[in-house]
């Protein structure tokens, strides 16, 4: 394990593997090559995005325990024009000072949500957790992994290990949280990879415990619910059979240098809908009337 390292530090360690960088070759080989290997493309920078900054000051105030004052400042009354907008010349040099001082400039609706969701997450099962007096916060851990010899890294927002168990928490803030919204998010960014992945570091620093992985999802608008999921056993199941047959693929396009998707090496066949020839339900269904 190792505690002393900025999070700018940990991610730019993309030699070695973790959920993000593995979410990348699952959906494309060659970009992974380009990303990672190559490195002849960057990817977009997206940590100003709403969505991003919100969640990673929620982390910070949270897990990192900083006041929210210490991450986070309002547009001071020089950035406003007398209409009430924003000026952009001044409320851009006071974005870079801030910054210069680490921290993100917020309209006072912005900061006034970061509180809600905080307090919030304070008074629910969420704070007992993260109280916990054996509780470890973002502490990134690195492993060779013992399946593919490949190198990796995860970082879990919370662990608490036991005498034969290790339980990870991980952190959520998004604007859905009731089930069947929050499963479509899940699915969509692979959260089932992250389970795996974090399962596999976990097992390799603590080989005789047994892991269980929760998420909890706070709700960053009104009511500001706090909802925990996991996965049940057949899905982690099916997700570690797909995440071990991952690494072994990328082992072997490794020592193979063969960065390819499986489409690129076939002709692929197009289906025309009913929909794209202007045809109508009437007009698929002529000459079935009898």
């Amino acid at each position: 394990m190792q505690t002393e390292m900025t999070n700018e530090q940990y991610h730019a360690m993309t030699d070695r593997a973790g959920t993000s960088t593995l979410k990348v070759f699952i959906d494309d080989p060659t970009m992974y090559y380009h990303y990672y290997v190559a490195k002849t493309m960057t990817q977009v920078d997206i940590s100003d995005k709403p969505g991003v900054m919100l969640g990673d000051l929620v982390h910070q105030v949270l897990l990192d325990r900083k006041n929210i004052s210490d991450v986070a400042v309002e547009y001071t009354e020089e950035c406003y024009k007398k209409n009430g907008a924003i000026n952009p010349h001044t409320a851009s040099a006071f974005r870079e000072e801030m910054r210069d001082a680490g921290k993100v400039v917020l309209k006072p609706h912005e900061l006034a949500q970061i509180k809600r969701i905080c307090e919030s997450a304070a008074h629910s099962d969420l704070a007992r957790i993260l109280n916990h007096p054996e509780v470890i916060c973002e502490e990134p851990l690195f492993w060779r992994d013992i399946m593919s010899d490949i190198t990796c890294k995860c970082k879990p927002d919370a662990m608490i290990v036991e005498d034969d168990a290790v339980h990870c928490y991980d952190l959520k803030v998004t604007s859905a949280v009731n089930p069947s919204e929050w499963s479509r998010i899940a699915s969509r960014f692979k959260y089932w990879l992250q389970v795996a992945h974090y399962t596999n570091g976990i097992m390799h620093h603590y080989p005789n415990h047994h892991v269980d992985f929760t998420f909890y999802v706070v709700e960053n608008r009104f009511p500001y619910r706090v909802v925990s999921y996991r996965y049940d056993e057949d899905s982690f199941n099916r997700a570690w059979d797909k995440y071990t047959a991952t690494m072994q693929d990328l082992k072997r396009r490794m020592i193979e240098d063969d960065w390819a998707a499986d489409w690129e090496h076939s002709v692929n066949e197009l289906t025309i809908k009913p929909w794209e020839l202007g045809e109508t339900e009437d007009e698929e269904l002529e000459g079935f009337d009898d």
